[in-house]
């Protein structure tokens, strides 16, 4: 690999990770909508193994502008994970199928992130925490369904003709 790809990697990677942190910024005062989940879906199936680096960039966006939480653990599985997805299903075409792993995932955030809250509180204190939050999960997930539903195709095809570029 000469500089000029490791310099497009690295501007990539830094563009990926602005979006993903201006689209979390952007909806930010509806509890639970994001297009996050939509983007890295999108740039894991685009750009492969290069989501990866914007994803822990986005991670570490996140921990700059809201400080580190209990949430910051989470976010440093929880992303690649879904990174991690993107990669497996890429060659899936359907719409509905990106829809639905993206509602699924919505559903599964606050699980996810009961994992850490059983390392640093215990059982009881992640099933509490687990559990309290379903009413947000409910809303990430139906908020992830029809945002995937509506955006998949347009952004897929313009992804599709920025990377034949």
């Amino acid at each position: 690999m000469n500089w000029r790809s490791k310099a497009r990697d690295i501007a990539l990677c830094g563009v990926m990770a602005a979006m993903l942190e201006l689209g979390k910024l952007a909806l930010n005062a509806i509890a639970n909508v994001e297009v996050v989940t939509l983007l890295v879906l999108l740039f894991a199936r685009h750009f492969r193994w290069r989501v990866f680096p914007a994803v822990l960039v986005f991670v570490g966006l996140e921990c700059l502008v809201w400080g580190l939480g209990p949430w910051s653990l989470s976010y440093l599985y929880i992303w690649p994970l879904l990174a991690a997805l993107g990669l497996v299903f890429r060659k899936q075409e359907s719409p509905l199928f990106w829809a639905i792993l993206a509602g699924f995932f919505g559903l599964c955030f606050g699980l996810l992130c009961a994992f850490n809250s059983l390392l640093t509180g215990g059982f009881y204190y992640a099933i509490t925490w687990w559990v309290s939050g379903i009413p947000y999960d409910l809303i990430h997930g139906a908020a992830n369904f029809v945002i995937t539903l509506v955006l998949w195709k347009p952004l897929d095809r313009l992804l599709t003709r920025l990377v034949s570029i």
